[in-house]
């Protein structure tokens, strides 16, 4: 995948973490061309995802979410049917 945005220094053999609200990336540590790096970097998501990837976040949000929704609906026709 190749990206419009670039990090402020070139970094290999790095860990990017997502933040539990799915917001923000943070990239820890890595190597530079010479020496290992003690880094802490902090992204938002939005800056690197394109228009057509942040429609295909949002489809795919919406149909988990219909997903749920139809299943606790089944649920609660089989709780009717018990009764």
């Amino acid at each position: 995948m190749t990206f419009q945005n670039t990090l402020p220094s070139p970094l290999k053999d790095c860990v990017a973490i997502l933040s539990e609200d799915n917001t923000c990336v943070h990239i820890i540590g890595g190597e530079n061309d010479k020496e290992c790096m003690s880094t802490h970097m902090k992204t938002e998501v939005c800056e690197w995802l394109s228009e057509k990837g942040i429609e295909l976040k949002v489809e795919k949000e919406n149909e988990e979410e219909e997903s749920e929704e139809e299943e606790k609906d089944s649920d609660n026709k089989i709780v009717k049917k018990r009764m």
